[in-house]
């Protein structure tokens, strides 16, 4: 894991900036992923474009509400 982004997913409202080797404690793996690596490349809140290593933590608002 390159950054860990945990903070910055779990204080903000709007989608956090990310890479595909960042990670944090929000990680969930895709549906159907055969692979459980905490990255935000292999996570279902990470958005990439094709062949774009940046990305957007799309973490959504109600699961931080909820854990709170």
């Amino acid at each position: 894991m390159q950054v860990d982004n945990t903070k910055s997913v779990s204080r903000k409202d709007e989608a956090t900036p990310i890479t595909i080797l960042d990670g944090c404690d929000h990680y969930k793996p895709k549906p159907g992923s055969l692979l459980v690596v905490k990255m935000c490349a292999f996570c279902q809140y990470g958005q990439f474009e094709a062949q774009n290593r940046y990305g957007l933590c799309q973490y959504p608002r109600e699961a931080k509400e909820a854990k709170e």
